[in-house]
């Protein structure tokens, strides 16, 4: 019932935000065959720290998961809202303040807190 309703009657979805790529990878997707020749042992390195960054990310995961003395957190910051919004070029660039969504997520309970 769900997908007729909001699939097929009124084409709704859930937004899935585009992931965040680091200059690294984005220079390496968006570079030619040799300029990738080129790049390519930084972005061997770039790879497998990425991994190992993963990795010890899982075990904090895991250790807070089985200690109430432990945390594992993530953190981001999230892109600059202007505020009052507005699509009007010249007022755009005239605002003077900006909003942050600074979230933090308990990787061992799954809670998450936004600060705005």
């Amino acid at each position: 019932m769900y997908r007729t309703i909001f699939v097929e009657e009124f084409n709704i979805s859930f937004f899935k935000p585009e992931k965040d790529l680091c200059d690294i990878c984005h220079a390496y997707e968006n570079s030619s065959e040799e300029e990738k020749l080129k790049i390519e042992e930084e972005y061997r390195l770039h790879k497998e720290n990425r991994l190992k960054a993963r990795e010890s990310k899982d075990r904090d995961k895991k250790k807070a998961t089985e200690s109430s003395s432990f945390v594992a957190a993530a953190f981001d910051l999230q892109k600059a809202l202007p505020v009052p919004k507005s699509e009007v070029g010249l007022a755009y660039y005239k605002l003077k303040l900006q909003t942050y969504n600074f979230s933090i997520y308990n990787l061992a309970n799954n809670n998450g807190v936004c600060f705005m």
